[in-house]
């Protein structure tokens, strides 16, 4: 009597260079045909990556919004402004406190700015820019948290410092790291 032949998979039959499925923390040498510098292979960029950068653009535009009104204060943004400081009888003159305004609105474009650039350097795979992007959204987060203790909580801000924070924590779940790090 002879034993029966071993089951095959058709997909074995008929496609020979078909993907075996590789586990999250298995090396995917075989699932990725291309090959960069060096002959090492490379890993296919996971969409947590992508939405890691949406999230972070989304919780960073408010303030690119903000800060381009109090750095060029426009028309009549400006003339309430103006208003609202010499109304408040402040001990500083209304230009000197316009001028500190439009410095801190330059200084939060660049800080945004710099953010939105590594957000999305990060994606390509850049560990520096990561990082990068990783502090300057604590930076927001932690100015963001100071600004609710101080007032009252808004939905705004709620959002941001929420989409801030899933933004960074997609940019190192496992597969964003295996892509960091095997991506190269």
């Amino acid at each position: 009597m002879s034993t029966p032949p071993e089951p095959r998979h058709a997909a074995a039959d008929h496609e020979p260079d078909a993907p075996e499925e590789s586990s999250l923390y298995a090396p995917r040498t075989e699932r990725s045909e291309r090959s960069g510098r060096g002959g090492a292979t490379l890993v296919s960029r996971p969409p947590e990556m992508w939405a890691g950068a949406l999230f972070l653009t989304l919780a960073a535009l408010p303030l690119l919004v903000l800060g381009g009104v109090l750095a060029l204060q426009p028309g009549q943004y400006g003339t309430n402004l103006r208003d609202e400081i010499t109304s408040s009888g402040a001990s500083m003159s209304a230009n000197t406190l316009l001028l500190l305004f439009r410095a801190g609105g330059v200084l939060l474009l660049v800080i945004t700015v710099a953010l939105l650039v590594l957000a999305w350097r990060a994606v390509r795979p850049q560990r520096k820019a990561r990082l990068g992007a990783t502090v300057l959204a604590a930076v927001e987060a932690v100015g963001l948290a100071a600004i609710m203790i101080i007032t009252t909580p808004d939905a705004v801000s709620m959002g941001m410092l929420l989409l801030a924070v899933a933004g960074v924590v997609l940019l190192y779940l496992p597969r964003s790291e295996e892509f960091m790090y095997r991506g190269r």
